[in-house]
């Protein structure tokens, strides 16, 4: 894998766009990327594969940045839940009750600004409901590593992301949240 220099943008700057010809390490390079020592300990228990009680669908941070270029999402709470619930949902989980565990300890355990309100865990279960119906599975241990220099409209359809297939479905995606972050910033600059 390669080591990246961490872009100087601050995540909140940071606005996913849509360009199906994209390659995907073209977009992680303009990402703006925490190194893993940013992320809270609790989030790594939970959600990092090296963790000893991580739940199904946990990822790298390398493999949930390129998730997040996927799909488009920014960083905000309610884009986060929904990148993190796609890929849980395409997990293989033995036990119901586990994914609603996990669920519940991400507005109990999970710290400030990386707890959960009501309004991220609806997202986070859009998430799993899409991440389930996208046919691909354990979508975590996909080698994004190989596939850098793949077009996003083509890692797109190899993963089964088919609802963003368009600039105009885009579009429709990235207004997907009345409330979200983006659409007010928008809506000032007009």
């Amino acid at each position: 894998m390669k080591i990246r220099k961490m872009n100087k943008i601050h995540w909140q700057e940071w606005k996913p766009e849509f360009d199906e010809n994209k390659k995907l390490g073209t977009v992680l390079s303009e990402m703006p990327r925490d190194p893993p020592n940013k992320i809270p300990w609790q989030v790594w228990l939970l959600e990092n594969p090296e963790s000893p009680i991580s739940f199904p669908g946990s990822i790298s941070l390398y493999r949930h940045d390129c998730i997040h270029a996927l799909l488009c999402t920014s960083f905000y709470g309610e884009d986060e839940a929904f990148t993190v619930g796609f890929t849980m949902g395409t997990a293989e989980w033995k036990f119901g009750w586990l994914i609603k565990l996990f669920a519940w300890l991400t507005t109990w355990f999970y710290p400030g600004e990386y707890k959960w309100n009501k309004n991220q865990l609806e997202h986070f279960w859009d998430g799993f409901k899409r991440g389930q119906k996208s046919g691909m599975f354990n979508l975590n241990n996909f080698q994004f590593e190989d596939y850098e220099n793949l077009t996003l409209k083509n890692l797109r359809k190899m993963i089964g992301i088919e609802w963003m297939d368009t600039s105009l479905s885009y579009k429709e995606w990235s207004q997907r949240w009345s409330d979200h972050k983006f659409a007010k910033k928008d809506q000032n600059a007009s």
